[in-house]
């Protein structure tokens, strides 16, 4: 809904400046479903939704993992590993290998932070951890994340972009610190209401806990 909305803006601004310019033309047709699916797929005007299109495709075989949900933090390795691997191929070759695939369709990475966020989700509560020292090793994981990545960046990748360090395993290792951290905070009723009515104003990725 969120593309379509914006797509139809798009549209109607578009065949707008053309009846002022000199009318509008045939090409006018293509101008809303070209946007609209464009956005999927990294292309056009709506290209930051990618992120949407690659939620559909997980979504898409979500049934597929449930069917193996006792076997999860296998799944969840085998991706971390192909991640990893890219990664490190990356630094090799001098350039980032994620960037011959479009957003929307590095699966091997989405797979893998999905299926992570349900396994933290599954075990929250479990174990007792000082919010201190989450509070701390994430902080100290941040800092390093920032030298660690403009030095491989500049050095190795010729590209600092974040999207580039997504399937480092550093980086995996500090948003597990990050989704640890965001769990284990405790949040009074009053604050807990007002989550609560601004989640469904978000676009989150998290069903359910994985079991």
């Amino acid at each position: 809904m969120v593309v379509l909305f914006w797509s139809l803006l798009i549209f109607i601004a578009y065949i707008c400046v053309k009846v002022i310019k000199n009318g509008p033309g045939l090409q006018v047709l293509v101008v809303f479903p070209k946007t609209f699916l464009g956005g999927f797929i990294q292309r056009g005007y709506l290209w930051q939704f990618w992120y949407l299109g690659a939620l559909i495709i997980i979504y898409a075989i979500y049934p597929f993992l449930m069917e193996y949900r006792k076997r999860m933090t296998l799944i969840w390795i085998i991706f971390a590993l192909v991640g990893v691997i890219i990664q490190i191929s990356s630094y090799f070759v001098g350039t980032p290998v994620q960037s011959y695939f479009i957003q929307t369709f590095r699966l091997w990475t989405w797979i893998q932070y999905f299926v992570l966020g349900g396994l933290i989700g599954g075990h929250k509560n479990k174990k007792e951890t000082s919010i201190w020292k989450l509070a701390t090793t994430c902080i100290l994981f941040t800092i390093l994340i920032v030298v660690y990545q403009n030095v491989m960046g500049k050095i190795f990748l010729h590209n600092s972009y974040a999207e580039f360090f997504y399937d480092s395993a550093l980086t995996i290792a500090w948003l597990i610190t990050i989704f640890e951290l965001v769990i284990d905070i405790k949040i009074n009723k009053a604050f807990e209401i007002l989550v609560k009515q601004v989640a469904p104003l978000t676009m989150g990725i998290y069903n359910e806990p994985i079991n």
